[in-house]
């Protein structure tokens, strides 16, 4: 299966290098890209006991804040490729889970808006994910398979482009509902958070972000 990969994501929302090179010069940080001047961001998340979970995540950004690489556990790694402000595909890889063989994915956006963030986002399995926005404050997106049934639905929630609410309903399999609430942000003299707290099923749990920036 083909993965769409799930970037709210923080798109993260929602490209990366493999930089291929643009047919036009960005250099204007497009709206509600809020990790501008930010080259990495390395993310640890602590448990209510104060112990430092195995999930991580690291991002690289453009010099405008666009994601470029993201390196976590599953999926080991995401690209992100953009062509001149529009996001084009996500190549993802990851491993076989019975052979440990290196499996590398690739997603490609059919429609981006005028930002260019990315509406549509189709796998080689036919499945389409489409994303629409309310600005800078709501994104919505849906996943439908190849038969055009609805997998899940997502809405976020933003305050500056910041995440603040997410609920995530599939349509078969309501056992895997979520609602995620992200609350006490700190921020650094920049204004780019570094730490905040999040709760789902009754957990909480904090992530730290440590930043290096562009000079």
């Amino acid at each position: 299966m083909n993965r769409l990969s799930y970037f709210h994501l923080f798109f993260i929302s929602a490209s990366f290098l493999i930089l291929h090179p643009c047919s036009a010069q960005v250099d204007i940080a497009p709206p509600c890209f809020h990790d501008i001047g930010i080259k990495t961001a390395k993310t640890r998340v602590i448990n209510e006991l104060g112990d430092t979970l195995p999930d991580f995540q690291t991002i690289e950004y453009d010099s405008i804040g666009r994601p470029l690489r993201r390196i976590q556990d599953q999926p080991e790694l995401i690209e992100l490729v953009y062509i001149a402000k529009n996001l084009k595909q996500t190549i993802i890889h990851t491993r076989d889970p019975y052979t440990e063989e290196a499996v590398i994915d690739t997603n490609y956006v059919l429609k981006n808006d005028d930002n260019g963030r990315p509406m549509q986002i189709k796998g080689d399995n036919q499945y389409l994910l489409e994303i629409s926005y309310e600005g800078c404050k709501k994104e919505f997106q849906t996943l439908t398979n190849d038969k055009g049934e609805v997998i899940f639905n997502l809405e976020i929630i933003k305050n500056n482009s910041i995440p603040i609410l997410e609920s995530f309903k599939y349509t078969n399999n309501e056992e895997f509902n979520s609602l995620t609430l992200y609350t006490d942000y700190k921020y650094n003299e920049q204004g780019h958070w570094i730490e905040r707290k999040y709760e789902r099923v009754e957990t909480i749990v904090t992530e730290q972000r440590t930043l290096t920036y562009y000079k």
